[in-house]
């Protein structure tokens, strides 16, 4: 009697075989935003847009402490999402800064471009990393959130980018009647950018808590 091939079963309850599941698996990790690179270019690239990350990070920190005061302790945080300060609105903000404080905001928003780009290729890429080694170890689940969070940080920095929009045009005419509007807009961008760099840290922990489990008490297999 010829032995039958193993086939694992779906969640739908099909049979599926174990090397078309892989092969699906990895279809769509390539078609991630840094999917183009492949496993081994992801892996090298990995901590040096980590560690440009955080010296970027330190450097911005440097550059623009200044923006944060006593009435202002968030600094260009505050001016985002002031709310998170318990600050009366962006408006208000603004106008606890002086002129050099003005104008360095709006050198820290220019600037801030250049992070976007840099924090979400960062992310992104750690997003297909940590996905592909959920589907190794079995975490299906987890592999597709980390997937569908790769392309979230995508979506992310173009909410941080039309942010930065609105709070340039702010800071360019301070007197415009349009203000409030260009204020609701900009932090209504700010919390749903906010919400979606928490939700791909957070998914880096609920991973990392998952790796500690199996080195601890080994793999469901």
């Amino acid at each position: 009697m010829e032995a039958m091939p193993l086939r694992i079963m779906s969640e739908t309850g099909t049979n599926t075989d174990p090397a078309d599941a892989c092969k699906k698996q990895e279809e769509a990790l390539a078609k991630t935003p840094l999917g183009c690179l492949g496993e081994q270019r992801q892996r090298q690239a990995a901590p040096i847009l980590w560690f440009i990350l955080i010296a970027v990070s330190l450097a911005f920190y440097v550059k623009f402490k200044p923006l944060a005061t006593t009435e202002t302790p968030g600094g260009i945080i505050a001016f985002e999402l002031p709310a998170m300060f318990k600050m009366k609105g962006t408006i208000p903000t603004l106008h606890l800064w002086q002129l050099e404080q003005s104008a360095l905001a709006e050198l820290s928003l220019k600037f801030d471009f250049l992070y976007i780009l840099i924090y979400s290729a960062t992310l992104s890429n750690a997003s297909v990393l940590v996905a592909r080694r959920m589907f190794q170890s079995g975490a299906k689940t987890l592999g597709k959130i980390g997937i569908i969070l790769s392309w979230a940080v995508i979506l992310a920095a173009l909410f941080d980018c039309s942010e930065n929009y609105y709070l340039l045009n702010i800071l360019a005419m301070p007197q415009s009647k349009g203000l409030p509007d260009m204020a609701w807009a900009a932090n209504m961008f700010a919390v749903m950018k906010f919400a979606l760099l928490l939700l791909t840290l957070s998914y880096f922990f609920i991973a990392f808590v998952e790796k500690i489990v199996t080195l601890f008490c080994g793999s469901k297999d």
